[in-house]
């Protein structure tokens, strides 16, 4: 049912199509024809998934016509962080006076060295005397996730095929006025590569841009290339950067696929929990590939630019061959949230695959026999990795499949113990007898090496940790958690104090409320409480609580997960969890969040009613009082605020952090809020209280909000006022959002406008992802909002709402009405 390449016949037509698709479009608009075209192919470990595309746009290149020469060069060193090690196999010497040079970059932008800056000076010398454009392999609503600064710029060329530093451009989305600082003005050093996607209507665009003089203005995405300046900032999120440590290294397996999860299409999630179940060989990638439905190389994309895989060194594409190894524990966490019918139909390909191959047909059981069987494979360093990701597979199955877990693992284990190599002196052979059973005459000893996981050296032959294994440092049920505030301060006194009430435990489940006033952090207190302790229960669920219907909802998702029941119906999954929680059933420890219950008799006929569970509320209310247990919240103390303001941004002495705190009330929304400010543009906190004291000023001349409201309202007025200049689509997305309800908002709300408008600003931006994008980024800038990568989603705080909606007219008000029941 696989072609060569591993892939389904249809699949790998399909891809076909596209590529020849784009290059008819490339090669229709009239024009005097170009002389010359390259395509410069990134080598990164992560393209080599798109082989069979690049393959296509090569050859179908070549059968164009159009080009009078092709050329196919490879691109070396992206993933470097130094320009002087990027380079092009093949010089592109700079085009003469006669030649029209078509230059195309095709690229995934996952290489350390687009993100760092170091890869654009190459396209800017290319830029001089050739035209030259980034083809981006993944789907444009991807590309703020990869390497490349994408923004939108209006482009005139003045003849065909001109070279783009003869192209007279500007920046479509912040005027040359309101650019910070720090950011680089345009100017003669700057030369604009556009970025299209592998679409037929952006070639399209292209190549009417290229073909023919354009004294109109045209609309496009594009990059500056520039002369190189370092960025040790920017490889964020990209744990290949070898020269940058990556910031995730301590963060929890668990935590780390669920961000994915959250971020991810569910296709690319889908398709990661099979591909846990076989080692990365690019073989195996491509039939696991092939079989998943709708899934295609750039869900393998996805999961290559969350950081939960690596590219290993390996340059060979044979069916042992592994070429991206998983994080530690990773494997784990994503069998265990995929299906037991697709673990076992993966591990049944993987042995196909290789009793397809003469080199490997006898290296893992044949396809024939059960997965279950107990005949050993013979052990060596070819399919080592197999095996261990088999094992760990196994386990994540259980049941029937433990027989041949048991036996792969001492085998596993005896193999590491025989050909371990010390690194001081060589390896003794191993005197002691073969594990028993089946398998003990089945190990081959072979050269000697250190085990590996995944194919990579390793320093350790520590096996990873098992799901098993990690069930004592973290929950078996974990769900819709917002993400853990990484500035979180402070709270000490509350978080031992809330403990202890949880702690004390009564033969009937009582919830224990935080309350207090919005903005003083009562839901950051549960989330950061639920992080810290979340390796004392199996089960801790996120329940947003403000109307039933949330409760429902995500009540059927708990139950879903627990296996309960399949329906949607909340009638039916709520009293299932209830009952399975009192019962303890299948686990007996769990901790349930109701966040913003604000109204005990609606809320209270959800809890279980018993078992050895906890229930933690957050409210405004103070009459959860009467129901439970009460915690209440106030703001900060001088200290904590004070660490608060001081965690970012320029230095604080103590009098000026003192002073911030009490202009704000020691409030933590407010304090958030100025810090974010403060870290983003540098300014001193005398000039901060000012504009901060005349925002405050207005706003009791005008409608004074209740005291506790006041220093957000001031706080974010001053935000708000920059943002008001320097995005007004961002603004405008914000007044959009003040109208819905305070809960995550889907980013995928934001691209149904249509032909509907609300304001000029924000129709662009709702009906052009790079601009939504832009926007988002400025939201997100200086913390006017929390962005969930998870989830995909903007959620807003109700006191920023409120601050959001007094700003506005009644017009804007009952203009953003509408927009918000239109979307």
């Amino acid at each position: 049912m696989h072609d060569d390449d591993g892939r389904r016949p249809a699949r790998a037509a399909r891809a076909r199509g596209e590529a020849a698709q784009f290059l008819n479009r490339l090669g229709q608009p009239e024009g005097p024809e170009p002389t010359e075209a390259v395509l410069v192919i990134d080598t990164h470990p992560t393209m080599r998934v798109w082989d069979s595309t690049v393959g296509e746009l090569a050859d179908g290149l070549r059968r164009a016509g159009r080009f009078g020469r092709v050329r196919v060069v490879r691109l070396l060193g992206t993933d470097e962080t130094d320009p002087a090690r990027v380079s092009a196999e093949e010089p592109l010497a700079p085009a003469g006076p006669d030649v029209r040079r078509l230059v195309l970059v095709l690229t995934d932008a996952l290489a350390a060295g687009w993100r760092l800056g170091a890869v654009q000076p190459l396209l800017r010398a290319a830029g001089r005397t050739s035209a030259v454009a980034v083809v981006h392999l993944l789907p444009q609503r991807l590309w703020f996730r990869t390497g490349l600064d994408v923004g939108r710029v209006r482009v005139r060329t003045p003849h065909a095929w001109a070279a783009n530093r003869e192209w007279d451009w500007e920046e479509r989305e912040v005027p040359a006025g309101l650019r910070d600082a720090e950011e680089a003005e345009p100017g003669a050093d700057a030369v604009i590569v556009p970025v299209v996607a592998l679409t037929h209507r952006s070639a399209e665009s292209l190549a009417r841009l290229l073909s023919g003089p354009a004294p109109e203005w045209r609309d496009l995405p594009a990059i500056q290339a520039r002369e190189w300046k370092r960025r040790p900032d920017a490889a964020r999120g990209l744990p290949w950067a070898e020269d940058v440590p990556d910031p995730h290294s301590t963060v929890p397996a668990a935590e780390r696929v669920s961000d994915f999860r959250a971020a991810a299409s569910p296709t690319a999630f889908m398709l990661a929990t099979r591909l846990a179940a076989a080692p990365l060989s690019l073989p195996a990638i491509r039939a696991i590939t092939g079989t998943a439905p709708g899934t295609g190389p750039v869900h393998v994309s996805e999961l290559l630019l969350s950081g939960l895989v690596r590219p290993t060194r390996t340059e060979e594409d044979g069916p042992a061959d592994v070429v991206f190894t998983f994080a530690p524990n990773t494997r784990e966490e994503l069998l265990a949230q995929g299906r037991r019918s697709a673990t076992g139909r993966v591990l049944h390909d993987v042995r196909a695959l290789f009793a397809g191959h003469a080199t490997t047909r006898s290296l893992l059981p044949d396809p024939a026999e059960p997965l279950d069987t107990l005949a050993m494979p013979r052990v060596d360093r070819r399919n080592i990795a197999f095996l261990r990701v088999e094992l760990t597979a196994l386990r994540a199955l259980s049941g029937r499949y433990g027989q041949r877990a048991a036996m792969l693992a001492r085998v596993l284990s005896w193999h590491d113990r025989r050909y371990a190599v010390s690194l001081e002196k060589p390896p003794r052979t191993s005197t002691g007898p073969a594990p028993s059973g089946s398998a003990s005459a089945a190990v081959e000893p072979g050269p000697q090496f250190r085990p590996v996981s995944e194919g990579a050296p390793q320093m350790s032959t520590t096996p990873q940790r098992t799901v098993e294994e990690d069930r004592a440092t973290r929950p078996r049920v974990w769900g819709n958690l917002p993400p853990r505030n990484p500035n979180f301060t402070g709270r000490a006194t509350l978080l031992e104090l809330l403990d202890q009430r949880l702690q004390e435990g009564t033969t009937t489940v009582l919830p224990e409320a935080i309350h207090g006033m919005g903005g003083v952090g009562k839901t950051q207190l549960a989330i950061e409480y639920a992080y810290r302790h979340q390796a004392e229960y199996d089960i801790v669920w996120w329940i947003p609580a403000e109307r039933p219907g949330q409760i429902g909802q995500a009540l059927v998702e708990l139950a879903q997960r627990l296996g309960l029941v399949t329906t949607t119906e909340a009638n039916i999954a709520g009293p299932a969890v209830r009952e399975a929680l009192r019962e303890g059933r299948p686990y007996s420890r769990w901790l349930l969040i109701f966040d913003n219950a604000d109204n005990p008799e609606q809320v209270r006929h959800y809890f279980p009613q018993g078992g050895n569970g906890t229930i933690l509320v957050t409210s405004r209310n103070r009459r959860w009082g009467q129901v439970g247990g009460s915690l209440e919240v106030d703001v900060f103390t001088r200290e904590e605020s004070k660490e608060l303001l001081r965690r970012s941004g320029p230095p604080l002495q103590d009098g000026e952090a003192d002073a911030l705190a009490e202009a704000l009330g020691d409030l933590p929304l407010a304090l958030e809020q100025a810090a974010a400010w403060r870290a983003e543009t540098g300014m001193p906190a005398s000039e901060y209280l000012r504009l901060f004291e005349n925002k405050r000023m207005e706003l009791l001349e005008v409608a004074p909000p209740p005291d506790y409201q006041l220093p957000v309202a001031a706080a974010w007025n001053v935000s708000l006022d920059h943002l008001e200049t320097r995005s007004p689509a961002a603004l405008r997305l914000l007044q959009l959002c003040s109208y819905f309800a305070p809960d995550p908002i889907s980013r995928s709300i934001f691209s149904g406008l249509g032909n509907s408008s609300i304001f000029p600003e924000l129709d662009a931006a709702l009906n052009d992802p790079m601009k939504l994008a832009r926007a988002i980024r400025e939201v997100n800038r200086y913390s006017l909002a929390r962005i969930d990568h998870r989830t995909n989603s903007i959620e807003m705080h109700r006191l920023v709402q409120l601050v959001l909606n007094n700003r506005m007219t009644s017009e804007e008000q009952t203009r953003m009405r509408h927009g918000a029941h239109t979307l």
